[in-house]
């Protein structure tokens, strides 16, 4: 699942609306039909199929840009515990010697 990880689980959340979401698919198994019946476009199914991809994308992206707004990381403090073990790096430039 590691490459979950660098889409931002837009795949997993497209797969889930896609499974979940039960008026565009039987709109596009009506147009897919409907095509092999009665002979009309393929391009219809596929500019619904488009369409209904771009919605799902468009929204999951969306959602995401919309929580990372809120994800700001807090500022750095000073330690002024005591009892706290120093490192190295903790101590100003001026006092290394």
């Amino acid at each position: 699942m590691k490459w979950m990880k660098g889409l931002g689980g837009i795949l997993l959340s497209l797969l889930l609306r896609v499974l979940l979401d039960p008026l565009w698919t039987i709109l596009a198994v009506l147009l897919l039909v409907m095509h092999w019946r009665m002979g009309i476009s393929i391009w219809w199914f596929v500019g619904l199929v488009l369409l209904w991809n771009g919605k799902i994308l468009l929204s999951g992206w969306l959602l995401s840009w919309a929580a990372k707004c809120g994800a700001e990381k807090p500022p750095v403090r000073e330690n002024k515990n005591p009892y706290s073990v120093k490192r190295k790096d903790d101590v100003p430039i001026e006092k290394v010697e």
